[in-house]
């Protein structure tokens, strides 16, 4: 990876440089905010109105400025949606994984070092890393299978949030164009091709926060290059500090026409970290503060470039995309959950001994082709989608036992080699029966292959797998600016190739049972959209998913499984109001019922599985002068075991920010985190630890099998961010 981040280091540098010395607004060329080409004159085969109209829509699926667009008539369920750039610069951000937050009902957390990817919470799930929901940038994957620390790990680091422009999401398993990881829900964040002004951001605070950013853009040739490079060092609360440093890049080449959009884009990203675990309740104020650690060795670092390449172009009644690309990425991470529940002996027992390494060193390559065409059939317009997307995972990853924080000599317990293959094809078919009635009929299919190499033979081999994924939504309406939605599909999420083949435990040589390679989701929205009364938008959804098996986070061994069957049924409630063009209200709430299913009735509860959520959002003032916003995120107590008997409890998060914007592009901002100073959990799991502070009246040191408890991982506490911004 080396060479790859020496490379793209000065390009970067060098650019950046043609961006200051140029400076100016980026190339006036017929562009939409998003970037991409508004539609032009259609020439001499013009289609009838209907047409135009869908051509609209696909615009309008494309162009987003915040959660105040109006998506009657656009959308396919109430659980559809996109929040724009507008919305994003107005909320407080600690982390970069927070922007997810902008989907109703998603909560990300984090519970452990700040590098980490973030922990996600949608409709009933502990989504672990990213497991049931899929999350991509500009249309490149973000969820990795096969992970060395977790299925579907999604890692949003890379990003740098000022440059996106909308976060674009679908909940449920109701669309063709989305594959794997999808059954909660999906995301794709949109990023900018062109800035209007260059800009410095410079950013101090408490825990020694520090962040520097500078990014623009400038017309070069027939096209625009923006360009942007962030720096950003944290320590966090904690006792042991994070010493989180990250350094993300960009740039974009894009050239625009009245019928079509190109670009090619760099991305680069490194981040290293220092790490506190969750620590269990037990020791919380009596030997461990709230924000210490039992084992001071975990840590991480991470990196990713990415280079990709998409064109869209429109032909009269047509819409077609293409993109490619390739992604470099590597993980260390040491991490100690048991501290030493597992190697530790009666009579010995040190913090370190359960420490482990897990490596993932992965290439991976895509393709995508996604064609809309509309088609007159009798007196209706049709729009036919059908595509291609796949990916080539090229994949290096280990798990091994640590000591003082790097690999243990003679310590690796298993080394892997994957080249995994995903393949998926889709289309749908959109037809308005009346004026009132709309239909969405579509299909998908996936074909996946992986070839899984270790030196146990009985955990080798090559396996392959396919599933059908059919979809189903019917729109009425509007009435009265109201639509309803009923949506049905089934959808699916892979498990760990290494599951596929296993036949033995790695660790204690046991026989055990191989994974199912692709697992069934079938998912049912009933739901209402309205902006009956002006500048008020609300969504009603109930659903209800069921799961052929769930994947289950074990906190004593740091891995995911297949679990039982499951099904969440619940209810969402969403809602916008732009009470005046400069003061908006949100107002989202989420009730879920969670359970396995075909288990004992004393096992039906679903660790992790949150089934309150609620967040409210108030923003005044515009870009000059006086702003200001406040957000609330909260969530309910959760189950920790699947009898229900110890329950986590809930979290409460208040956020603000509030600044001044000047004529002259300078803008003066304070922002604050966690301001009630509140010391609620980020995360928490019920599972088995054992220390050495503790000892019996016979000098044993705890039970050998351990001690039960809970273990969380705090939100930060209460501080201040400062920042200093300047366009030019």
């Amino acid at each position: 990876m080396r060479r790859k981040r020496l490379l793209f280091q000065g390009v970067v540098w060098a650019l950046l440089a043609v961006l200051l010395h140029f400076g100016g607004p980026a190339h006036a060329a017929d562009m939409s905010s998003s970037g991409y080409p508004e539609v032009g004159s259609m020439g001499a085969h013009d289609p009838p109105p209907e047409a135009e109209q869908e051509e609209t829509r696909f615009e309008e699926r494309m162009t987003v400025t915040a959660r105040a667009d109006d998506m009657t008539g656009v959308a396919a369920s109430a659980s559809e949606g996109a929040t724009g750039a507008e919305d994003l610069e107005k909320r407080p951000l600690l982390r970069t994984g927070e922007v997810v937050e902008t989907i109703p009902g998603v909560i990300a957390t984090q519970h452990s070092g700040g590098g980490k990817a973030n922990q996600y919470f949608l409709r009933g799930f502990n989504l672990d890393h990213g497991t049931d929901l899929s999350l991509s940038v500009d249309g490149l994957p973000v969820n990795m299978p096969s992970h060395g620390h977790g299925q579907g790990y999604a890692d949003l680091n890379f990003l740098i949030p000022e440059l996106i422009e909308s976060v674009q999401f679908r909940k449920g398993t109701y669309f063709a164009n989305v594959g794997d990881f999808s059954a909660a829900g999906s995301s794709d964040v949109v990023l900018r091709s062109r800035l209007p002004k260059a800009e410095i951001r410079l950013g101090l605070g408490g825990n020694d926060f520090q962040r520097g950013l500078l990014m623009g853009s400038t017309a070069v040739g027939e096209g625009d290059l923006m360009g942007a490079f962030d720096y950003s060092h944290y320590d966090g609360p904690w006792v042991k500090p994070d010493d989180l440093t990250k350094l993300n890049g960009m740039l974009r080449y894009s050239r625009s026409r009245s019928r079509s959009h190109w670009s090619v884009t760099a991305m680069g990203y490194e981040g290293d970290w220092q790490a506190s675990d969750q620590i269990p309740r037990r020791t919380v104020d009596r030997t461990v503060p709230l924000f210490g650690f039992v084992d001071p060795s975990p840590n991480g670092d991470s990196s990713r470039y990415s280079l990709a390449s998409e064109v869209h172009w429109h032909r009269d009644t047509t819409l077609t995309s293409i993109a490619a690309y390739a992604i470099g990425y590597d993980l260390n991470l040491v991490s100690n959950f048991t501290y030493c529940l597992e190697y530790g002996t009666a009579t010995r027992c040190n913090n370190d001994d359960d420490a482990f390494l897990q490596t993932d060193d992965r290439w991976i390559y895509g393709l995508s082709a996604d064609q809309s065409r509309m088609v007159e059939w009798g007196d209706r317009i049709l729009t036919w989608r059908y595509g291609l997307d796949g990916q080539y995972h090229d994949i290096d990853n280990s798990l091994g036992r640590a000591v003082a924080g790097e690999a243990r000599p003679g310590g690796l317990i298993a080394a892997y080699r994957i080249r995994q293959l995903m393949l998926g094809a889709y289309s749908d078919l959109e037809i308005a029966w009346t004026e009132k009635i709309r239909m969405i009929a579509g299909i998908r299919g996936d074909y996946y292959d992986a070839d899984v190499d270790t030196e146990l033979p009985e955990n080798r081999g090559q396996r392959d797998d396919s599933i059908l994924s059919p979809k189903l939504s019917f729109v009425f309406g509007p009435w009265n600016s109201t639509e309803l939605y009923l949506n049905w599909g089934w959808g699916f999420h892979s498990n760990d190739a290494r599951g596929w083949v296993a036949t033995v435990d790695p660790i204690t040589l046991e026989p055990i049972a191989s994974a199912d390679p692709l697992v069934r989701a079938e998912g049912v929205d009933v739901g209402v959209r309205t902006t009956f009364f002006e500048g008020l938008q609300s969504t009603l959804t109930v659903f209800h998913l069921a799961l052929d098996s769930e994947l289950v986070y074990l906190g004593d061994a740091a891995a995911t499984e297949p679990g039982p069957p499951s099904r969440r049924t619940g209810v969402e409630f969403a809602n916008f109001y732009r009470v005046r063009p400069w003061v908006s209200f949100e107002f989202d709430v989420t009730f879920t019922d969670a359970e396995f299913t075909d288990v004992p009735p004393d096992s039906t509860e679903i660790p992790g599985a949150i089934g309150r959520t609620l967040q409210l959002g108030l923003a005044l003032g515009e870009p000059i002068g006086w702003f200001g916003s406040l957000r609330w995120r909260y969530f309910g107590d959760i189950p920790l075991t699947e009898d229900g008997t110890v329950r986590g409890s809930s979290s409460s998060l208040l956020n603000g920010r509030f600044g001044y914007g000047f004529r002259n592009g300078l803008r003066l901002i304070v922002e604050g985190f966690n301001l009630l100073d509140r010391e609620d959990p980020d995360i928490q799991y019920y599972y088995a630890s054992r220390l050495p502070a503790e000892t019996s009246p016979t000098g044993q040191i705890e039970p050998v099998e351990g001690i039960e408890d809970v273990h969380l991982h705090p939100m930060e506490s209460r501080s201040l961010r400062v920042w200093l911004e300047y366009s030019f």
